[in-house]
Parts: C-alpha cells; structure tokens; sequence
C-alpha cells in the first residue's frame, strides 16, 4: 500500500513539475513542440551542410530549445558555432563509446542563445568507426544515447559527415527527417541516388525517419541553376523545399567570425534566406514520407 500511494504521488508531482516548466516557457517565449530531430547530409562534401545546420540552429534557437550534434570529426559545426574542437577533452566520440553520457559533454556554444546546446566533436570522432568495428548496434548508438533527453527539446539538429560510414548511419538512424543541402555545380547531383538508397535501409531500424527534403545552397541566377533545379524537381518531387539560399562571401566571413550568419549579420539578404528556410521548415509537416 505503502509503495503504491508513494508511486502515486511521485506521478503527480511529474505532472505539477511539467505544468510548471509549461508556464516558464512560455514566460519566456519559448513554443512546446514535439521534438523534431533533422539530419544534414550529403556524401558530396562542400555543399554547405554543417553551414545550413548552424545557422538554422541559431535561428530555431531564438524560439525553440535546439540541440546541435556535431557528426563530423572535422569538428566545422563545432567550430560554426564558437567553440575550438582542438581545445575539447571530451567529446561525441566519448558518447558514442560509451564513457560518457549526454550531461557529461553538451555545452552552450553562444552566449547570446541560451536554448541552443551542442554536442561537440573533433579529430578523435575519426576513430570511432574503428573502435566499434564489430559491435551490435553500433549504427543506434546515437538514437540511444540522445532519447532520455528529447522531451526536454524542440529541435535536434544532426550535421553529418560527407560519407556514408557509421557515423553518417547512426545521424540518420537518431533522425525523423533528413535534409539534403545541394549546391550548384557540375556535380551537384552525384551521390544522390546512393544516399537515398541508404535512407531506405536505415528506415528498417528507424521507421520515423519519414522525410527526406532537398535544399539549394549557393544559389545564383544561371542555366546551371535552373538544370540542377529541375533534376531535383525529378528526384525529390513535392518534397523539394522551397526556400533557396543566395550564394554570399558574407556567409565565409560569418564562418571566420565563428558566428551563425543570423548573429553575425542579422539584416544581410542570405540570413534572411535562412531565416524564411527555418520558417518553411517549422511550418511544414514531417509526417509525409519522401
């Protein structure tokens, strides 16, 4: 009996806690979704991946509580947004090895977005793979590690690495939507096909994962442009996002500042092209699958 009124009371006292944090989010501003979780990723390197993912996570942040997962062992969201990779002790390959749990290694990379959480990677995340060779379920360590914390989130935004080894697999196996940022360039589209195939796989072990979306980056009104347009059109049908980021030198100069464009710049024509991408993406639904 004993053992059931404390149960009891423990489950109320769970409800007053949550009502109370209802009330200081919205005291502050803050809108309660459920958590949204979107992986970046293209195997081509260069596409502005890891720049789409820090600035939107800036943006999401200024509304949303938003955690940045650096997949990368370049470490170049974890540098994006303000933090020294070389100058990291522990890390997301900690994470993933299993030495440390969440608490232990997120930080808070800007101090003007106190919503906005990172988990951190540098050079050693290129072990990784090596040191899990052989385990079971190497490619949900992520997924795993990450869920006891989702309800405490809006945004869960995943910057992959341009291959599509286990860290790639684990980003897409933790995710319910995958963006796909696409330059404009000769070779825009290669490797397209091969990371949709590998979606596909992913889905039977993470059957919320049911969007994929393609992003242009780098836009500038030529022949080109329109021809890269049209095959995604082809490729990803109705599931193109609308919104298209200019091609600027100021997104360079805001990366060097290691700034969010929207911080580092917040009137200039491109943050406002991400900010109108953040907003198309709030607004969409993540429930269609590509």
């Amino acid at each position: 009996m004993h053992e059931g009124f404390c149960a009891i009371l423990q489950d109320s006292l769970h409800v007053v806690l949550q009502a109370i944090l209802l009330v200081i989010f919205a005291e502050r501003g803050l809108i309660l979704v459920a958590a949204r979780i979107i992986a970046f990723a293209n195997q081509k390197g260069g596409v502005g991946k890891t720049t789409t993912a820090a600035n939107l996570a800036a943006v999401f942040a200024e509304r949303y509580r938003v955690l940045a997962i650096d997949c990368d062992s370049q470490g170049n969201l974890t540098d994006a947004l303000g933090v020294n990779p070389d100058a990291l002790d522990v890390t997301l390959y900690d994470l993933l090895e299993g030495t440390k749990t969440v608490p232990d290694i997120i930080m808070a990379p800007i101090e003007g977005l106190p919503h906005l959480a990172l988990l951190p990677a540098n050079l050693d995340l290129a072990a990784l793979d090596h040191r899990l060779a052989g385990s079971v379920g190497r490619e949900l360590r992520l997924q795993r590690a990450i869920a006891p914390y989702l309800d405490q989130l809006d945004y869960v935004l995943i910057d992959c690495p341009p291959t599509l080894g286990i860290l790639t697999l684990n980003g897409l196996a933790a995710a319910t939507e995958v963006v796909v940022p696409v330059d404009i360039g000769v070779w825009s589209l290669k490797g397209i096909n091969k990371l949709l195939a590998t979606i596909t796989e992913v889905r039977t072990v993470n059957p919320e994962l049911t969007t994929v979306r393609a992003v242009l980056n780098r836009v500038e009104h030529t022949n080109l442009a329109a021809d890269v347009r049209a095959e995604l059109g082809r490729a990803f049908g109705d599931q193109m996002l609308e919104t298209q980021i200019r091609k600027s030198v100021r997104v360079g100069e805001a990366q060097a500042s290691r700034s969010p464009l929207p911080l580092h710049r917040p009137q200039d024509p491109v943050a406002a092209d991400y900010r109108a991408l953040a907003q198309e993406i709030e607004e969409s639904s993540h429930a269609k699958h590509a």
